[in-house]
This record gives C-alpha cells, structure tokens and sequence, in this order.
C-alpha cells in the first residue's frame, strides 16, 4: 500500500474434507506452495489505488528442495556412520593383527621351547643306548635290543622333528635365508649321509654331482632333498635312487630318481598333503606320518624353488626341485681335502649342559671312544675348570668344547664359549648343541666361529666335528 512490490510464500495446509460430504470423492488434499507478488497498481498522480495479486504455484519446486534437504542431511548421517563403522572397524583389524602377532611370536617361542623339552629327553635316550652299544663283551641279543631301541629312537626323533617343522612352516617361524654357494658342498653332505644307509639297505645310491653354484638358502634346500632320498630309500625294495643335475637356461634342476613302485597319476598331487600316505601291498611295512612331502611343498613355496613330480608305477619316481644358479665366489678359500685322522683315543673334551642325565650320557658315549671328559653344570662351573687347580692337579686344558645352547638363569652355551675364548683365551675349538633351529640362533653361533649340531643329536655326526677337530690339532702342532 505504500507502493512497493512484495513476493513471499505462502503454506497451504492440507484439508481432509468430510466424507459424509457429498464431495467426499476429493478425499484428502496434501498441502500445497504459492509464491504470492503483490503489485501496486497507481493513478495518474503516483497515488497507490490499490494492487494487483498474484499467486505462482510452487509446489513442486518446495516439494524438490525438502527432498534435496533431506537428501542432504541423511547422506551426512550415512557418512557420520560409516565414519565411525570404519573406526571402529580399523580399530578391530589393528586389535586383531596385534593379538595375530602376538600369536605368531608365543607360537614361534613354543616352539623353541617344545623343540628342547621334547628333545632334550629323547637326545639323552639315544646317548646312553649309543654308550650301550659301544659296550664290550655284550652278548648278541642285548647287541639286537640295543641296536631295535635306538632304531625306534630314531624314528620317535623323525616324528617329532617332522611335527615341529610342519607347525614351523605354518606359523612363518621358519624364514630363508638366500645366498650364493656350490652345490656341491650339499650334494657331498647328502651323499656322505645317505651312503651307508643305502648299502645296509642293500641298495646302490650314486650322487651326479656339478661344479656349479646356486642362490638358494642351503639349510633348507638340502632338507628338500634329504626328504626326497628318505622317501626313495623308504619304498625302494631292490635297486637303488640316484640324485641329478640338469641345467635349464638360467635355473638348475636337482632330480631324485629311484626304482620304486612308483606312484598312481590319479595320487601325484595328493601325496603333498598334509598326513597322507600311499597304501598299498608295497608299502604296508613304511612308518611315517606323511608329512615329509608336505614340508618340502611348504620349503618349495618359502623359496620360491618350483617342485614336480613324475611317475611310472611300477618302474620308478623322480622328484625334482628347480632352483636359481647362482654367482660363484671366486675369492672363497678352497676347503682342504680331508686326511686321515686316528682315533679319537687321548683328546681332552669338556661337555657343559645343565641337565645332568644329559651329562651322564655324553660321558658314557665319549668314554666309548677313549675320550678324556669332564663336566659341567653351569658356566661358572666350566670357568673353574678350566682357571683355577683342586687336589693339586693343574686346570684342565680342552681340545674341544661341547656345550648345549640353553643353560640355567638365561645363560647359553655360546655366552661361555665367548667369555672362555675372549676373557681366558681358551681358544679351542667349540661345538654348540641345541633343539632351537631357527636361523638366527645358527648365524650367531657361526658369526663366533663356533660349529652347531642338532638334537637329538646323531653320534656320527659329532665324530666327524670332534676328528676335524683332531686334524687341525694335530696340524698345528705340525707346523
């Protein structure tokens, strides 16, 4: 009225109309939007007689924007809310790959610690019956019992090791190390150790060996092989196995050949499962829990080494495993031929373990074999030994030192073998015997200098530690 121009909305709310109304046919009518212009409308002198009224029907329009508001606003509650499903859902998977990893790390130190309780008995077993054994003037059927007894010790030591291997392998607690080395240097240990096994067996066993390098981890390619040559020997009646090299571009192919019964096509994927075994009349008499060739597909796969198979039943079976060739170390120090030594007769050995039945048993072995020993519980005790003299007798002088890695209050084996070396310069030479198979234990014995054998521990094995022992002692004092 004062002769400005308005525009507002307007609301019209919705109205249900009777139904008793005779235009009850209408029903409900929703409410609707008006966009309502007032025009004033002057005289010929600028005086407001009054305006003009229009309404817009905006319905739509509002209808449009309600619908866009409420768009709006559920999608900032849909993100607010999957905001905080990812939070949370974040924060879960961090709790769940911590508990993983603090999983993995008990599993890993269980089985440090199984792999030496479990073993530590089953070592001291065979010690006393390879100290039995050794015995003079045994009649032939305690020879027979002696010998029935540590062959199944040897075969309770195959289970558990294959268990804890398996349960390694799935836990990642067994991780590779690669590097560059001859091969050789594994065929050699193969064919030395499975030699005589063949020939009590009867059957022939030849090694091809290459002068050629590989890039592998050799700890864990050997024990590849060492399953496939088991195997060949375990269901090999007559003949014999032969292990292989073949050159393939830029990989070197290691075969295992034996003159078995051969496996069914329909069984050649399936032996690498977990727990499973051939049955057949050939093979009722073979023990083993099948587990070998599930632990070479695992080895296979942490290695990235492709491994196959191929058979004719009836003829035979070759296992093989691919593995990259490596650069040889022109610089690396030939390793000396191998002499003749004597017997172990006379050599001064110390023997530390803190577990005393342990003890009794390493005496009674080395005893066996003419050895001088004296023991020791605990590293204290060693160090006295060896410094300080009782009963007027002179400190007792090592050629070689035998000490098992765990010992009491946290110490370890290879702790006093360095204290003894750099504080009171025994420098001789040191074997560290442990149940702990993990790399890392054997790169910190090695990085020392010192040798590492495994439990249960294999006699043969520690002699042929403690004669290269008496070679280089007997070399040196040569010189």
């Amino acid at each position: 009225l004062q002769g400005y121009r308005q525009s507002f909305e307007i609301e019209f709310p919705a109205i249900t109309r009777n139904r008793n109304d005779e235009r009850a046919t209408l029903g409900v009518r929703e409410g609707r939007y008006a966009e309502g212009t007032y025009i004033p409308h002057f005289d010929e002198t600028g005086e407001v007689l009054g305006y003009f009224c229009i309404y817009h029907d905006i319905t739509e329009r509002k209808t449009a924007e309600q619908a866009l508001k409420e768009a709006n606003e559920g999608l900032e509650a849909r993100v607010t809310e999957r905001t905080h499903a990812l939070e949370v859902l974040n924060s879960e998977l961090s709790d769940a790959k911590e508990q993983a990893e603090t999983a993995n790390d008990t599993k890993t130190r269980f089985f440090a610690a199984a792999s030496h309780d479990l073993l530590q008995p089953l070592n001291a077993a065979r010690l006393f019956t390879v100290a039995l054994g050794g015995k003079q003037g045994l009649a032939d059927d305690v020879l027979d019992l002696v010998g029935k007894v540590d062959l199944s010790l040897k075969g309770v030591e195959e289970l558990l090791n294959e268990l804890l291997d398996i349960c390694k392998l799935d836990a990642g607690a067994m991780q590779p190390t690669v590097r560059d080395f001859a091969i050789n240097d594994v065929l050699g240990a193969l064919e030395t150790e499975f030699g005589p096994i063949a020939e009590n067996a009867g059957l022939s066993f030849k090694v091809h060996k290459r002068d050629l390098w590989v890039r592998s981890d050799s700890r864990l390619l050997r024990r590849i092989l060492q399953n496939f040559i088991s195997n060949a020997m375990r269901y090999t009646r007559t003949g014999g196995a032969v292990v292989g090299c073949r050159v393939r571009g830029d990989t070197l192919k290691l075969e295992v050949w034996d003159s078995g019964p051969g496996i069914p096509e329909d069984k050649l994927k399936i032996i690498f499962r977990e727990f499973h075994r051939l049955e057949g009349p050939e093979t009722t008499d073979v023990k083993g829990l099948g587990l070998g060739l599930a632990i070479v597909d695992r080895l296979g796969k942490s290695l990235g080494h492709p491994v196959s198979v191929r058979s004719r039943p009836g003829r035979g079976t070759v296992f093989s495993v691919e593995v990259p060739l490596g650069v040889a170390d022109t610089a690396a120090t030939p390793k000396p031929k191998r002499r003749m030594a004597g017997e172990l007769g006379g050599l001064r050995v110390l023997c530390l373990d803190n577990e005393p039945d342990i003890l009794d048993g390493m005496r009674a072995m080395l005893e066996n074999w003419d050895c001088v020993v004296v023991t020791a519980q605990s590293g204290t005790a060693a160090e006295d030994t060896l410094t300080k003299a009782e009963d007027g007798k002179q400190p007792f002088s090592p050629d070689i030192i035998l000490a098992d890695y765990h010992l009491d209050s946290g110490q370890t084996g290879l702790d006093v073998l360095m204290r003894l070396r750099d504080v009171h310069g025994v420098n001789v030479p040191g074997v560290i015997i442990t149940a702990d198979r993990s790399a890392d234990t054997a790169d910190l014995i090695a990085d020392q200098g010192f040798s590492l054998l495994n439990k249960p521990l294999r006699p043969a094995k520690l002699r042929a530690l403690m004669t290269r022992a008496l070679n280089r002692l007997g070399s040196d004092a040569a010189e």
